[in-house]
């Protein structure tokens, strides 16, 4: 769990960073395809998001958050 924990911190912090380097780009004006490429490597840090995800949760299944919580959707 920790190691998938760092992952997802580090995704985060890249998507972070990409934001950054992009609004950069828009402040200075440059005409490069920025966007094009902010877009593509936002799109595939999500990508590795959920793919990590997927493989954390694969053979558990989903964890049960809202019965944490004390909450139930049976009625």
């Amino acid at each position: 769990a920790a190691t998938y924990r760092r992952a997802y911190g580090g995704i985060a912090v890249a998507m972070g960073v990409t934001i950054v380097v992009g609004g950069v780009f828009f402040v200075a004006g440059s005409e490069l395809p920025w966007l094009f490429w902010v877009e593509v490597v936002l799109l595939v840090l999500f990508a590795t998001f959920w793919l990590l995800q997927t493989a954390e949760h694969w053979h558990r299944g989903l964890p049960d958050v809202l019965a944490d919580l004390g909450v139930s959707l049976r009625s």
